[in-house]
Order: structure tokens, then sequence, then C-alpha cells
């Protein structure tokens, strides 16, 4: 049972009944919790933290740390109990607000709040580990574990099969998964809908499995030793012994909370004092003593190596640790006529990365140009930890939150894919701008005349991304506004960015801009005379707005052209382009959600929700007279 009556008194039983008593507390506090989950894996996660796990509670951001992923928020109430009774610098008052949206916790690196992503950010994680400890092999300073911790929920969803598959491939063996097989799937019998050998499961992607009842301390302390010696990553599956460990309805409401009775009942039974968010001193300070004397040496013949490096490498290592992502901004590339601005976006990441040890990618392998622009660098692989380059092959719902783990290690990266795929990719994005990791993400959109037609565009995916705080969002239109692009990500070191970029021909335009690209926005095209109005565009449609801007001015309007590259950096700076009262159009291959703030009405709307959109080139000459003729009777 989860609550026995004491059969013994000693320290560490009593440490495992205090971390109990406060997880209750915390999850009657908030009426947010899983009892079952979260005091079932008490044990675990003591023994991991006690006994296993490398960390110093005054330098939670010791670069050697092991580092601990929370798949399963349902244990969140369990980690800040486990990290409270470690040591870490978090009060019993902080305990009482805390909330599974806090972003940052110390002794914990990254919390998931959709099930399975942890899953792929601990890959992630390990990816960095691999790439460091290879880069760094002489000195030893980077060998550290990845533990994260899941259920059945995070297995079920397809994140986790891509993300398990891919670590498997890699041979990720550092990588330890704690499986909380408790056979319940949102209240629901997990045989009707998940009827699986999770062994097999587990074992056909080249992962160690170990089984353990979670009950028993011996085993749980066995099993980590065991995974830490694995040459394949490692998955614990920690089982219930029955189902008597689920809370009876006697001891649960419908909130998930105890009642003043049941909370009474329970620490008398845990032998531990029924007064709300109190914890025994010498539970707390036993458990301390228990890390610090495991740990203290270890930490100090880690300091010992680190004062043998020389002043280069401790400036390295003072980059990772500050999470100083900047990188050489000098661009040297060749452009080919036949080349297309994907191309030469793909030659501008070669020539930045090849510049910077700590610049890694990955991409989906959906377009042969990006590995062949890019295979100096070396895929990365079992045997080629130093590649620059992760072939994710398609695993388009694992790319982002498996660049959150790299990102956390303390690595700049970048992902290259189809724009079509990026909505499976926006909960882990959402996750990055929480952490402010500054990865990139490289979106291609197809042209309207290709094979994949519109499904392939940015018509929709645009109001997604653009809707997320903290996202910044780059449509640049040619290899000038490219390159500005980049020079202002070599330097970027918080919040991720999306550059989407077309399969366009490169059509360099007179008034381009490098510089301007900083500001949001600029002028590309100035009106001859007094302006008449004004066309806002992004992207491709630059070419578009354009052309619109020579047939009008053909007939005697005077139109100023504006590029706006990343209307979320113009919403920062805010430059008055356009003159009040100055009639404004908008034309984007997209939906208008972002652009209402920019004009009188929907009239002055050219999007393909608004107006009957072009789908090939021998519709274009025939589009754009409509939108002249349409310009032109508003300015009437």
């Amino acid at each position: 049972m989860l609550f026995n009556k004491k059969e013994t008194d000693d320290i560490e039983s009593k440490i495992i009944d205090n971390i109990k008593a406060l997880n209750i507390d915390i999850i009657n506090t908030k009426h947010n919790g899983n009892f079952d989950i979260s005091l079932g894996l008490t044990k675990t996660l003591y023994t991991l933290y006690a006994k296993h796990l490398r960390i110093d509670t005054t330098n939670p951001n010791w670069l050697n740390r092991d580092r601990v992923v929370l798949s399963s928020t349902s244990a969140y109430s369990l980690l800040t109990s486990i990290l409270f009774m470690s040591g870490f610098d978090i009060s019993l008052d902080s305990l009482k607000r805390s909330k599974k949206s806090d972003a940052i916790l110390p002794g914990v690196d990254i919390i998931n709040d959709d099930f399975s992503l942890g899953i792929a950010s601990a890959c992630g994680i390990s990816i960095g580990e691999k790439y460091l400890h290879e880069y760094f092999k002489v000195n030893n300073l980077y060998n550290f574990y990845t533990y994260v911790i899941c259920t059945d929920l995070d297995i079920i969803k397809g994140t986790s099969f891509e993300a398990l598959t891919l670590a498997g491939a890699l041979r990720l063996n550092k990588l330890i998964i704690l499986f909380d097989n408790n056979k319940n799937v949102l209240d629901t019998n997990e045989s009707n809908i998940f009827n699986v050998d999770i062994i097999k499961y587990f074992e056909s992607f080249n992962l160690n499995t170990i089984v353990v009842d979670k009950n028993n301390l011996d085993d749980i302390d066995s099993a980590i030793t065991k995974a830490k010696s694995s040459d394949k990553p490692t998955v614990i599956i920690l089982n219930h012994d029955s189902d008597h460990e689920r809370f009876e309805n006697n001891y649960i409401d419908n909130n998930y909370v105890l009642s003043e009775e049941e909370t009474s009942d329970v620490k008398e039974e845990l032998g531990v004092r029924n007064i709300p968010f109190t914890v025994s001193s010498e539970a707390r300070d036993a458990m301390i003593e228990e890390i610090n004397s495991r740990m203290d040496e270890e930490i100090k013949s880690w300091n010992e190596l680190y004062d043998t490096l020389t002043d280069d490498q401790k400036v390295l290592l003072e980059k990772i640790k500050n999470k100083d992502f900047s990188l050489n901004n000098n661009i040297d590339y060749e452009i080919n006529n036949d080349d297309t601005m994907n191309r030469a976006c793909y030659k501008m990441i070669n020539s930045i990365i090849t510049n910077n040890q700590f610049f890694i990618g990955g991409t989906s392998n959906y377009d042969n140009d990006i590995i062949d622009h890019l295979a100096n660098l070396g895929i990365f692989t079992k045997d080629n930890y130093l590649g620059r380059i992760v072939n994710y092959s398609l695993r388009d719902s694992a790319i982002a939150s498996i660049q959150n783990g790299i990102g956390l290690v303390g690595l700049k990266n970048f992902s290259i894919t189809s724009i079509k795929t990026v909505n499976r990719m926006i909960p882990a994005i959402k996750i990055a701008c929480d952490y402010k990791l500054p990865s990139i993400y490289i979106l291609v959109e197809d042209e309207v005349n290709t094979i994949d037609g519109l499904s392939n565009s940015s018509n929709t995916e645009l109001i997604s991304l653009r809707s997320i705080k903290g996202l910044e969002i780059y449509r640049p239109n040619d290899i000038n506004e490219l390159i500005g692009v980049f020079k202002l990500l070599a330097f970027k070191k918080d919040n991720p960015a999306c550059l989407i970029i077309n399969k366009s021909a490169i059509d360099i335009k007179e008034n381009s801009s490098i510089n301007d690209v900083k500001d949001g926005a600029y002028i590309i095209k100035q009106e001859r005379k007094d302006i008449n109005a004004a066309i806002i565009a992004s992207g491709k449609e630059i070419n578009l707005a354009l052309d619109i801007s020579d047939s009008l001015e053909e007939k005697g309007y005077n139109i100023r052209v504006v590029s706006m590259p990343s209307v979320t950096l113009y919403e920062a700076n805010k430059n008055e382009l356009i003159p009040s009262n100055t009639k404004t159009f908008i034309i984007e291959n997209s939906i208008s959600y972002a652009w209402n703030n920019y004009v009188e009405n929907d009239n002055y709307l050219i999007t393909p929700d608004k107006v009957k959109w072009y789908k090939s080139d021998d519709e274009y000459e025939s589009f754009k007279n409509k939108m002249v003729e349409k310009i032109e009777k508003l300015l009437n």
C-alpha cells in the first residue's frame, strides 16, 4: 500500500514519508495532480536524487550535472517536493504557490506540459551531451546522464515514437527513461486502447529494458546502476505490484484532493505531523547530507580538472554556461545562376556553421538539396558524434522538442523542414519561448505552381506562428534580406525564431536592404511624387506588390511599397513608414488575421481568404491585373 503502517523508523523511511506528506499538501493546495502517479514514484525519485543524480545544489547550473526532464506533469508535485528535500534553493512558501507552468526550477532542466514532448527533449539533451563529450573528450569535461520521467500517457503519443526510434538508432546510451507503467490512461482502462507488450515495444527501438517493482528501493537502486553501464538507451519499467496502489473513493474526491479527515488519517499512517507544509528538519538534513557526501569529491575533482584548462577553453565553457549563442556573422558563400532562395539559405548556413563549433542543426530530409549543401559538416550518427547535422528523417513531430533539448545543453541549433509540418512543432515551439531558447526553425514553402500546390504554401501556418508570444518570424523576399536575417540570428541569445523561405529563383531587388531588416520593415520602393497609396508585403509577394505598383504608376498613381520581412520586429520598433491617412493595402499569401490593424477595412486586404488567389504562373498576369483594378477603384 502507499500508506503502510510503519515497520521501522529508519531515517530513509522518514525521508520518504516526509516527501509523501509534502506532496499531498501541494496537491491539496493546488487542486492539481495525480496521487497515484506522484506518490507511487516517491521511492524512485528519492533513489535517483539521493543515490545517483550528479548535482550541485549550491550550483544548479554546474556544467557536468546530470539532467532531469519531467515529461509527465502528473508527478510535478512530487518533483518539487524532492527538490526541496534535496536542498535546492526552494522555500516551503514557494511550494504553496508553485504551478506546472513555472518554466524554471533548480534541479530540473525542462518541464513539458504536453505529454511525450519530454521524451523528445531528453533525446535532444542526450544528443548535445554526446557532441560535447566528444568535443571535450581529451579533458573529459562532459560526461552526464539524462533522466526523463514519463508514464503511459507519454508513450501512447506519436512524438515519443519518433524520439525513441532516433535515440535507439543513435545509441544514446546516457539516456535513461523512468517509465511509470501504471496502466492508466486518463482514467481509462488501458487494455482497451493500448494493448501492447511494453517490453517488446521498447526493445524494438534498440533500447535496453529493466523491469522493477517501484516499491523496492534496492531494485530501483540496482536498476539505475545497470542503466548507467548500458551501451544503449535504457528504459526502467516501474511496475505496480497490483492495483491496490490506486486511491479508493474513500481517499479521494472528484477534485483529486483529500478531505481534512482523510489527510489526517494518511499523515498518521506516515508518522508525520498533520500541519500543512511542515517537514522534519532531521529528514531533510539527512537527505541533503546523503547527496553532499556522495558529490563533494566528484565536484572537487571536476573543478580541479577545470583549473587545468587553457584560457581559451575556459572562455568556450563560459559561453556554453551563459548560453552565449553568438556566432560569426561573416557570411561567405557563392551563388550560382540556377540557385533558388532555399539553396542560397543552405549555403549561408553552411558558411556560418563551419565557423562556429557550437552550432549544429538537423533536417527532415525531405529535400536532397539540404544534405547536398551541408554534407561537408558531417552527419551525426552513432559512429560520428561530432557530426553537425542530425538527419531527423521526417520526424516532424519530435524535431522542435529535440531542438529544445539541444539548446538546453548550450548549443545553438537549427532545423529545416517544410512549412506544412510546422503545426506539429508548435507545442514545442511554445515551450522554447517559455525557456527563451534561441532555436531557429527554417521552414520552406513551395511555389503555388509546384506539384504540391497550396498545401505547402504559408497560407494558414503563418496565423499559428504569429499568434505565439515570444516567437520572432522572418519572411525575407531576396538574398539581401536573407543575409540581414542571418546577421540578426547570429547574435541572438534568447527566444526562438522562424525563418520562412521559398523555392523561387533568386531575384535581388534594386532597393532591397540588408541592414534595414533589423527594423522589421522598410521602404523598398519610394513613390515618385505625392503618395496616393502604400502596399505592404513580405516574402515572394514583394514581387507582386512591385508589379502592381508599376502598373498603377503607368496609370498615374504614386505608390509606396513597404517590405515587411518581420511583423514582430516591426511591431517592436514601430517606425513611421507610411504617412497617416494614407490608403494602405496588404498583399500576402496567407490568411489576413495579422493584418487587420494596418488597413481601413477588409477591402484593402489582398490575401487568399479575401480574394481568389492564383494557382499557377499562367494565372499570375490575370490575377495581377484584377488586383490593379481593385486598388484603382478604392483609390477613386
